[in-house]
C-alpha cells in the first residue's frame, strides 16, 4: 500500500506519559491532565513543595491506591516500542551494566538532579541516531526539552507523535498529532522494525 523500508539504523525513542493515555492512564498537560484538572497537584511535583506539604503528600499517597496504573494494560503505541526493541537490540530484559542485578527505570520529580551521566548517555544516544522519535511528550521540560534540538542539530530525522503541539513541530520532519497506538505501529513497520 505504498509503504516502504526507512534506511536509519539507530534509533532513539523519548516517550513521555501521553504514550499511556490510551491505556486510561492520564497525562499531565493534555486536556484530561492530572494538572490541567488539578493544578494544584502539579506544585507536588516539585521537590521543595513535596517536602513542604505534608497534607499535599497525604493526598498524593492517596491517590496512588486508585491510579489507573494499577489496573491498565499496554496499549499499541507500548506494543510497537517493545517491537521496535526486540528487532534492534535483542535485549527483553537488560542487566544493570555496573552490578548485573536487575535494571529498572527512575523517576524524578522536579528540582531534584539527574543522577550524574544520565543526560550524557542520553546526549550521546542522540547524536548518534539517524531518527529521533518523541512520543507523547510535550517537550518542554528541561533537561529533556534539549534532547529533540540535539538530534536534529547531529543531522538526525525529528519525527513527534504527540496529541498537542510541542514547540518543536515546526523542526521536524514529521508531525503526527493522532492516537499513539494507532500511529505507532503503523511507524514501526514503515521504518522496518515490526518483524
Amino acid at each position: 500500500d505504498g509503504h516502504r523500508n526507512c534506511s536509519a539504523e539507530r534509533i532513539v525513542v523519548l516517550s513521555g506519559a501521553g504514550i499511556s493515555t490510551e491505556s486510561g492512564i492520564p497525562d499531565f498537560r493534555g486536556p484530561n491532565g492530572l494538572w490541567t484538572r488539578d493544578p494544584e497537584a502539579e506544585k507536588l511535583s516539585d521537590i521543595r513543595y513535596y517536602l513542604a506539604d505534608p497534607v499535599g503528600r497525604k493526598r498524593a499517597w492517596q491517590k496512588r491506591l486508585t491510579n489507573p496504573g494499577w489496573t491498565a494494560q499496554p496499549n499499541a503505541g507500548h506494543h510497537a516500542i517493545v517491537a521496535l526493541e526486540r528487532v534492534r537490540a535483542g535485549e527483553e530484559d537488560p542487566a544493570c551494566t555496573g552490578c548485573g542485578g536487575i535494571l529498572k527505570s527512575a523517576t524524578i520529580l522536579f528540582g531534584e538532579g539527574l543522577r550524574p551521566g544520565v543526560m550524557e548517555r542520553a546526549m550521546e544516544a542522540v547524536v548518534e541516531a539517524d531518527l529521533m522519535i518523541a512520543v507523547g511528550s510535550s517537550l518542554q521540560v528541561y533537561p529533556v526539552a534539549v534532547v529533540a534540538p540535539a538530534a536534529k542539530a547531529a543531522g538526525a530525522k525529528l519525527v513527534i507523535v504527540n496529541a498537542e503541539p510541542t514547540p518543536f513541530d515546526d523542526d521536524a520532519d514529521a508531525v503526527l498529532h493522532k492516537p499513539i497506538g494507532e500511529t505507532l505501529p503503523l511507524l514501526v513497520g514503515y521504518i522496518g522494525g515490526g518483524g
